[in-house]
């Protein structure tokens, strides 16, 4: 029986001692230290951990220093990695004050995570199709915002993983609206055997944070892990 490739997505929060702060500042490349000159003082921070803690997660994962780590950008804004010789995917995602950074030796993987807000009625039909805006017309209103959400993220995961981002359509990805962690996808593109290749896993960061990973493995069998770590403390070999 063939192994699982696993795909780890690893979570923390953006508060960190001035201390770590000034250590993960030093691991920064010269084109993220000139854009957190140019940030406020909260968005810089949120740069540095985040960017900071994903080098040295990545680096151990490649065998190399986290100032080796090179991170380039396709022509839509999808990153990989430059002069790495082993098959590493990433993807990375922050917002209300976490960040969540997923990998693995996969083809494709995206990963999303969202604070709730309140008042999104008025973009469900931009984000939503018709057959999912008819499946969240039934959702009891105080559950809305989460189920919501929960497509949201799914949505933006996938897209961030075939690097089409927001032009490659929101309604592309459908998927049964629910306030339940569990990811439902419907079809991509109208097609529900294409989801053959795609595995798709929702969790939450916290009550008001949710999440969600789109892994695109060729049909090969993965294993996901959702774990929370502690970003006062460098990554090992063992990330």
């Amino acid at each position: 029986m063939p192994s699982l490739i696993p795909v780890t997505v690893s979570i923390w929060p953006i508060s960190v001692s001035a201390g770590r702060l000034e250590s993960l500042h030093t691991i920064l490349d010269s084109a993220e230290r000139s854009r957190i000159e140019k940030m406020r003082t909260d968005s810089a921070r949120e740069l540095i951990v985040s960017h900071g803690v994903a080098r040295e997660r990545l680096g151990a994962l490649c065998g190399i220093p986290p100032e080796a780590v090179v991170f380039r950008t396709e022509a839509r804004g999808k990153p990989h990695l430059e002069g790495i010789s082993a098959p590493v995917a990433f993807n990375l995602s922050h917002s209300g004050g976490y960040c969540a950074l997923a990998t693995g030796a996969v083809a494709r993987l995206g990963v999303d995570i969202e604070a709730l807000r309140p008042a999104i009625d008025d973009l469900a039909t931009n984000v939503f199709s018709e057959r999912e805006l008819g499946l969240y017309a039934a959702i009891v209103p105080g559950d809305r915002t989460r189920a919501f959400f929960r497509s949201w993220v799914a949505k933006e995961a996938y897209l961030k993983a075939t690097g089409d981002g927001l032009a490659g359509g929101l309604q592309s990805l459908e998927t049964e609206p629910t306030a339940d962690v569990a990811i439902r996808p419907i079809g991509i593109g109208g097609d529900a055997g294409v989801l053959r290749s795609w595995r798709f896993e929702g969790f939450d960061v916290s009550e008001g944070i949710v999440g969600a990973v789109a892994v695109d493995a060729g049909g090969a069998a993965i294993d996901i892990r959702i774990r929370r770590i502690d970003p006062e403390l460098p990554a090992r070999a063992d990330p």
